[in-house]
């Protein structure tokens, strides 16, 4: 089976596989919702075209309310937010307007605490006890980057939620209320909302909207923004564009953003469980673990008996805010609650379980290029549970103040070198001294950066099947040591050829 085919397989499985979890532990939908979300669901049907980043960024320019879905539990669903806005930002100074940003997770009742932490006069302590924002079962961490944004650059910050749930109808025409009193006080308003995506059906928020301002005599042009919706996600994978599209326009003035597969989304929803100490029963990291394990040796071909049960799977806090696998201890740091980085780990774990490889990174020059490989591997198996992720490109590096995207650059420039000048790979860009932790840590850190980047790039010659699933396997299964370095050069030429490391990572939301 060629390698794509095994990817979108593995995507399939890993689908199933978590929904499978997601009824366990979630149950179905309450009536009351499934009835509401129809209209949803229906509207979501198809889609007229595919457009871009540019296109999605004018439109928001171009109206006076955007809408934009929330999926609560997933942290990419509130980073897409920041990114818009850090966007439009400076255009919307320019023109002499005002943002706007209000928030489901706010009730009316908060908008004096809002505009207390905004401008520093309370904790971000003191506004959580005060907005009892533990009633939403969320991670606050999510939602954090939006309050600072609007702290920072002195955006009001407004609730779109009543004082008391109602049904999803009336919590509908309440947003609507708070939504036109600030358009019509304000007629340079922009107001950007973040609202529960099923709220953003036409006949739910958008038309209690438009009758509120007809009401009001006021005229405003509404955006809506639907974010990651599963069957406009599969249908790209059947036209083999789930990979270059990143926004649909569905109808005049609605659009949806795709950069988060439908699995990465539930699995959001598990781990909210996990982390919500009132929830009996909750969902364990080490189940999600064995499932990434699980679902990479599934893609790469490597058959259950040579992985194990995962019995021995060790899942440790991290005594700093890393996450990261140890190789010579066999045991998952975990840091922080990202798939992203469990998915890395996890795919470190198998590489280790079928190499035997347990290096410790000590001396930059020897292990310089064994951990370039270590950080291939662990970013190739997040990209084949997370194709959406993204990392930096040269582009980045060439442009970055960061001291350990400035070193891999002249990695990079070194790189280019060899075949032009016929230089001998081993002219060690890493000499042979001793190194003082700060040092060690920023090759360590360099051999991260250029580790994702080649992940990246190969993940990319999987989607074009330049690349066969046994020399994967072979790699996964091998010890990594000085012959590492022959390989990566050789690997960097081959997919320089197809030009797969040159972008940046600004060109997708």
């Amino acid at each position: 089976m060629v390698a794509r085919n095994r990817l979108l397989n593995c995507q399939k499985r890993l689908s199933q596989s978590f929904r499978r979890s997601a009824r366990m532990y979630l149950g179905d939908l309450p009536t009351h919702l499934k009835t509401y979300s129809l209209e949803y669901y229906r509207e979501l049907s198809s889609y007229k075209k595919i457009t871009f980043k540019n296109n999605i960024l004018d439109e928001v320019m171009g109206s006076q309310i955007i809408l934009c879905g929330d999926y609560h539990s997933s942290s990419q669903a509130q980073r897409t937010v920041l990114r818009i806005l850090r966007e439009i930002l400076q255009g919307i100074k320019k023109e002499r307007k005002t943002l706007y940003l209000g928030l489901e997770i706010l009730r009316a009742q908060d908008n004096i605490r809002a505009q207390q932490v905004t401008h520093s006069e309370i904790s971000e302590s003191q506004f959580l006890d005060a907005i009892a924002f533990h009633r939403w079962g969320f991670n606050w961490q999510n939602y954090a980057p939006l309050v600072e944004f609007a702290r920072q650059w002195k955006v009001p910050l407004f609730g779109l939620s009543p004082d008391r749930m109602g049904s999803l109808e009336s919590r509908d025409a309440f947003a609507a209320r708070m939504i036109s009193h600030w358009a019509q006080q304000d007629p340079n308003a922009v107001i950007f909302c973040l609202m529960g995506d099923l709220h953003l059906a036409q006949n739910h928020l958008p038309r209690e909207i438009k009758l509120e301002l007809e009401t009001r005599q006021v005229s405003k042009r509404i955006l809506t923004i639907h974010q990651n919706y599963d069957d406009l996600y599969w249908k790209l994978v059947q036209k083999k564009r789930d990979h270059q599209a990143e926004v649909l326009q569905l109808d005049k003035d609605v659009f949806c953003i795709l950069n988060t597969a439908p699995w990465i989304k539930l699995q959001s929803h598990l781990s909210s469980i996990e982390e919500n100490p009132g929830v009996e029963d909750s969902f364990e990291p080490s189940d999600t673990a064995l499932q990434l394990i699980e679902g990479i040796a599934y893609f790469l071909g490597v058959r259950k008996k040579e992985i194990g049960n995962g019995a021995d799977i060790d899942i440790r806090e991290s005594p700093d805010s890393r996450s990261y696998f140890s190789y010579s201890e066999k045991v998952f740091y975990i840091g922080s609650a990202n798939l992203n980085h469990l998915a890395k780990l996890s795919s470190q774990y198998l590489h280790s379980k079928l190499s035997g490889f347990g290096g410790v990174f000590e001396d930059p020059q020897r292990d310089f290029y064994p951990w370039v490989w270590v950080e291939t591997l662990g970013y190739l198996g997040s990209k084949i549970i997370n194709p959406k992720r993204k990392c930096q490109g040269i582009i980045d590096f060439k442009s970055a103040s960061d001291p350990a995207m400035k070193t891999a650059y002249r990695h990079i420039k070194r790189e280019f070198l060899f075949p032009r000048r016929g230089l001998k790979q081993s002219s060690h860009f890493w000499p042979r001294k001793k190194y003082t932790v700060q040092e060690l840590m920023m090759s360590q850190q360099v051999a991260l950066l250029l580790g994702k980047l080649l992940g990246q790039a190969m993940f990319e010659l999987i989607l074009k099947n330049k690349i066969s699933l046994s020399f994967l396997r072979d790699l996964f299964k091998t010890a990594f040591g000085p012959e590492a370095e022959s390989l990566y050069f050789e690997w960097c030429q081959r997919v320089d050829s197809h030009s797969l490391r040159n972008f940046s990572y600004r060109e997708k939301l």
